[in-house]
């Protein structure tokens, strides 16, 4: 079994690269950003063409997201996130691949009641959230179309966080510890 991450040069790309490295798993990393390991595969969801490259694989693990809150145009998140999902799922239906696993967010559920879960209505309030919820129905769509050997693993991280990782949960707790943190509110949230 080969497997193709795309987007694998990120954070949890990397970690997961690791794992199946030691697990002695055979699997490709495909990213635009090549400039961390040339064990990583140029590989551009937006161009169909290029996800010819994954015609061996027998699964994909698609990290790949525009999902930083400073994207201009807008309308980079459709299309990464959604004709990136699309340009996917043709490839997988092209080279006969079967198994994906899609790391979605719970961005979809936006500022959802308290307990909520994989049941929750979505109520996304950015264009993150949206695109990503869209995507879920893209590749829920491909795994429809012959649920007997299609299989799909939608994963929602609340919080990506860990050694090396410089995001939300760094800034955070360094702002805590710097002691310029300012609470609004009683911090129940």
């Amino acid at each position: 079994m080969s497997i193709a991450i795309i987007g694998g040069a990120g954070f949890i790309g990397t970690r997961l690269a690791k794992r199946l490295d030691n697990s002695k798993q055979d699997f490709t990393i495909y990213d635009k950003d090549t400039s961390s390991s040339e064990r990583i595969v140029y590989l551009d969801i937006e161009n169909s063409k290029s996800l010819n490259q994954i015609n061996t694989s027998s699964s994909i693990i698609n990290l790949a997201a525009e999902h930083r809150d400073d994207i201009t145009p807008i309308s980079r998140y459709d299309d990464v996130n959604i004709q990136g999902a699309v340009n996917i799922c043709n490839a997988a239906r092209e080279h006969g691949i079967n198994k994906i696993i899609f790391t979605s967010s719970v961005a979809i559920y936006g500022f959802a009641p308290a307990n909520t879960d994989e049941s929750g209505a979505p109520g996304f309030f950015n264009d993150y959230g949206r695109t990503k919820f869209l995507a879920e129905n893209v590749f829920k769509d491909w795994q429809n179309e012959d649920p007997e050997k299609r299989t799909l693993v939608i994963v929602r991280p609340t919080v990506v966080f860990g050694e090396g990782n410089r995001g939300n949960v760094y800034n955070l707790l360094s702002q805590i510890a710097s002691g310029f943190f300012i609470m609004f509110g009683k911090g129940d949230n």
